[in-house]
């Protein structure tokens, strides 16, 4: 992954993300940006991730296997635990994780992974164990149950292996077809931390952004559900 970090780079990739979620902005300057930002006292609210392993259906029919899942060493992913970043970025409300961001030797556990299970029209799928950077759009302003992006970046050695740099839910201006995720506040007390419940929809369909810059691929059904708890 990409690390670097600076006043500058952190003001671009502000104005960049609030703008327009360029993918390319989400993985060159926004890990640096929302690491950098998630150190020395921020005020970003901190976040645990947990990946549900099957998704069931609000249809009542049978549980089917997630395509995105942990990676089996730990249920959770917590900010500042094993290399984890995981914070709500308060300049654009997004939810972010990069399970392996801080990690170093140090840390007396991880590399931290998120298994990718990229499905291709004709049934063909590819398999990661990726530090896949992982953006929930606007997560922070959610009150009601609303549709959403969700962006998996993946590293260079899964677009190697799965042949796509990105695998998105619901961005604007993507190839007809591909479907929203859906973020929903649980219901808590007053005063209690937020939690939210993020998943896949309607056919569960996402795009690839291939890495030779070719024209993007509408995905076989990759559903998935995530339960994100602030910390």
């Amino acid at each position: 992954m990409l690390r670097s970090s600076g006043t500058a780079l952190l003001a671009t990739f502000t104005l960049a993300a609030a703008a327009c979620h360029d993918p390319a902005s989400e993985r060159v300057l926004g890990i640096p940006a929302a690491a950098s930002a998630a150190r020395a006292g921020s005020s970003n609210p901190q976040l645990q991730f947990q990946f549900e392993s099957e998704f069931v259906p609000t249809d009542g029919s049978a549980p089917v296997a997630s395509a995105i899942t942990a990676d089996g060493l730990a249920p959770l992913y917590t900010n500042n635990v094993c290399g984890v970043f995981a914070i709500v970025n308060l300049a654009t409300t997004d939810g972010l994780l990069d399970p392996d961001a801080n990690y170093s030797s140090r840390s007396g556990c991880g590399p931290r992974f998120i298994r990718v299970t990229v499905k291709f029209q004709g049934d063909s799928t590819k398999t990661v164990n990726d530090g896949a950077y992982i953006t929930v759009g606007g997560l922070g302003r959610v009150t009601t149950p609303s549709l959403a992006r969700v962006g998996f970046q993946l590293s260079s050695a899964a677009s190697s292996t799965t042949g796509c740099s990105y695998v998105r839910y619901g961005y604007p201006g993507e190839i007809p077809g591909t479907d929203s995720a859906r973020i929903t506040l649980v219901e808590t007390a007053p005063g209690d931390k937020r939690r939210w419940e993020v998943e896949s929809q309607g056919n569960h369909q996402p795009v690839c952004w291939p890495r030779s810059g070719s024209a993007r691929i509408l995905l076989a059904p990759m559903p998935f559900k995530i339960r994100i708890e602030e910390l």
